[in-house]
């Protein structure tokens, strides 16, 4: 059986969802994301750097959520959630997982860093507000893309496709954190994701785990 490493609020909950979607029967393996659980040798024969999420798949293991997505709607998403089977069909959702990572949460890790992670003395607030602009722009992105598909399904590609479940990390992180005001087309693509069941499963101990720290949240 396949095996999620996981802990709330982390990347790994865009595999959760994933896997819930897809029906894959899992093992969800939750770690402690502050205790040593993630340095142990064991662990880090998995993820060199300690990392979540991890899959293994039989004798298989994989980090890194995009890469993961990929992998599971190839192994085992029997053509859903992928826009067609040629390379320029899959192109434009293998596009927005790789800026879901690699251009939107920078920016956002900016805010989070120096806006509530770090101790307040460790700070810099002129690098939040660069991190604040930066997705702002991000933001804008989004909301002209949903935009040109919001009448097609109302997800990045018009259906939902593997590029959703990567972007939709971001997306809520704006949420908490004030930025999707004035953008109706990323706010009804919010409301889109979280009205899924399926959804609500996979991130109900996030939801939780968010109440947690829900004063420090810096929102507009």
């Amino acid at each position: 059986m396949l095996t999620l490493f996981h802990a709330p609020l982390t990347r790994s909950t865009r595999v959760r969802w994933l896997l819930e979607e897809l029906d894959v029967p899992h093992d969800l393996r939750t770690i402690d994301f502050f205790s040593d659980e993630r340095s142990t040798p064991e662990f880090r024969a998995l993820s060199p750097l300690g990392r979540l999420p991890v899959i293994q798949d039989g004798d298989f293991v994989l980090f890194e959520s995009g890469a993961i997505v990929e992998y599971l709607l190839e192994e085992h998403g029997s053509g859903r959630f992928q826009p067609g089977s040629s390379p320029k069909e899959r192109a434009p959702m293998l596009q927005w997982i790789h800026w879901g990572e690699s251009t939107i949460l920078p920016a956002m890790d900016k805010i989070l860093e120096h806006a509530i992670v770090r101790p307040p003395d460790q700070r810099v607030a002129s690098v939040a507000e660069e991190g604040r602009v930066q997705t702002g722009e991000c933001l804008d992105v989004l909301e002209t893309q949903l935009a040109k598909t919001k009448e097609k399904g109302g997800y990045l590609l018009g259906e939902l496709t593997g590029a959703d479940f990567v972007m939709f990390y971001g997306v809520w992180f704006s949420e908490l954190l004030g930025e999707t005001d004035n953008r109706p087309n990323l706010k009804a693509y919010y409301d889109t994701f979280m009205a899924r069941p399926k959804f609500q499963k996979a991130m109900a101990d996030s939801f939780e785990a968010v109440q947690a720290f829900a004063d420090m949240i810096p929102t507009k």
